[in-house]
């Protein structure tokens, strides 16, 4: 399982076994068209079967979160460090045509700005944080007051949703 369209999130990391049950999220999956405004607030919803009696069905109260406005976690994250100081790179994914890009170039952007959050240290906690809106790079962070195993983490931000998912590396310094 591969976890594309930024569903990598939801993988446990483990290889599944043979005859392992799956769910296949495909193209009869129909997002739900919300406007901004409603992310957030509760909607009551049902489902049922072809041929069920609605009146038989209970709603579920469920607050949607607008994930399909969330960056996806940028891919390729690499580290370096020489004498006290970090470089950090990666490559940028898109929610937006991602697979359609053709001239070469990096795939579009999807978002109104490019900014990405970059964390050293435990989630919750770091020790670090750095906003940076260069494309695909951090160059010269001071680490030097950093020591032992550190978990990296690079999310991309945006406008309508805020940080996505990260990126993650261990890095010991």
């Amino acid at each position: 399982m591969r976890g594309q369209l930024g569903t990598e999130w939801a993988r446990s990391g483990e290889d599944l076994t043979a005859g392992a049950r799956v769910v296949l999220l495909d193209s009869a999956v129909i997002p739900v068209d919300m406007q901004a405004q409603e992310i957030g607030r509760p909607f009551y919803w049902r489902a049922l079967p072809s041929g069920k009696d609605p009146a038989e069905v209970t709603g579920q109260l469920h607050n949607f979160q607008g994930v399909g406005r969330r960056p996806f976690s940028p891919s390729h994250q690499k580290a370096a460090l020489a004498g006290g100081l970090l470089s950090l790179s990666w490559i940028r994914r898109t929610r937006i045509e991602g697979d359609a890009w053709t001239d070469g170039e990096d795939v579009p952007l999807g978002e109104a700005f490019e900014r990405y959050r970059v964390e050293i240290g435990p989630e919750g906690a770091p020790l670090v944080t750095q906003t940076v809106d260069d494309a695909t790079s951090l160059t010269g962070l001071d680490v030097s007051a950093l020591s032992g195993s550190q978990e990296i983490r690079v999310a991309q931000v945006s406008e309508t949703y805020g940080p996505g998912i990260p990126a993650r590396l261990v890095l010991t310094f």
